[in-house]
């Protein structure tokens, strides 16, 4: 008997601790006071700024609208946003939303932005993953009219020129035509403005 002894303890001692819980059992949710929210979890911040403020910045992003025209969208971006985190937050497409009431995106799903280094003196190179060749011409104007106005809104104001395999590639203009350096003028007429 003396063997069972530590088992007969243990099971005891499990068959007590079974009975507690840390979790209480209300049947209706309770109010917790803001003094008593563990781990910061009521701040505003984030949890690893926890000493200063989030700063965030509203940028433009350029979608497909209703009309197969372009118009902006605004978008938050943490501080200090560069041009390449907004090009990328335009391949994630128009929100649920937006896409709700018609707004879609000419930027295939697969185009990925290496670099964007914006240039206020020079043209700013934006350098992507694939020429965008399978679209249709009226699609890639629209395509390149997206990333053009996007980084125009963002101080690319020298022109873009879009770099693919270290090739630049010209840009479609809504015209069917090719330009190696573009403007956010050459996509106005897409624009409505």
């Amino acid at each position: 008997m003396k063997k069972f002894r530590p088992i007969v303890l243990l099971g005891l001692g499990a068959l007590v601790l079974s009975s507690c819980t840390l979790v209480p059992n209300d049947s209706a949710p309770v109010s917790v006071s803001k003094t008593n929210v563990p781990f910061g979890l009521s701040s505003s911040r984030l949890p690893s700024e926890a000493n200063k403020p989030a700063s965030l910045l509203v940028r433009a992003i350029w979608l497909v609208d209703v009309d197969r025209g372009l118009s902006p969208a605004s978008r938050a971006l943490k501080a200090p946003a560069k041009l390449e985190a907004l090009l990328t937050t335009l391949l994630d497409g128009p929100t649920y939303e937006e896409s709700e009431i018609g707004f879609t995106s000419a930027v295939p799903a697969n185009i990925v932005v290496y670099r964007a280094p914006l240039s206020t003196t020079g043209v700013t190179q934006i350098v992507l993953s694939s020429t965008m060749s399978e679209l249709t011409k009226s699609a890639r104007a629209l395509a390149f009219g997206q990333l053009t106005l996007t980084a125009f809104d963002d101080g690319a104001r020298n022109g873009v020129s879009f770099v693919v395999k270290g090739k630049v590639i010209g840009a479609t203009l809504p015209s069917g035509q090719t330009s190696d350096v573009v403007t956010a003028k050459d996509y106005t007429s897409l624009t409505g403005y």
